[in-house]
């Protein structure tokens, strides 16, 4: 199962933004992490490296995939 929206929400959580503060940081448009967390839409290759940068970390950790058992 694809957990991204966790993952940015876990991310967002440890710097303490609400999703309105990491849509700003980003660049994003209103409401775009909220889908994101609702599992409704994902970001493109570009977002991805953006918030890569953003959080220091690998974007292969954004896009892993894990399975449920």
């Amino acid at each position: 199962m694809y957990r991204f929206g966790m993952l940015f929400m876990e991310l967002r959580g440890s710097r303490g933004l609400t999703r309105e503060e990491a849509e700003d940081a980003l660049g994003l448009r209103q409401g775009t992490v909220s889908n994101w967390e609702m599992g409704y839409t994902l970001p493109d290759e570009e977002t991805l490296e953006d918030i890569g940068r953003y959080f220091g970390i690998d974007i292969c950790f954004l896009t892993r995939e894990e399975w449920d058992d």
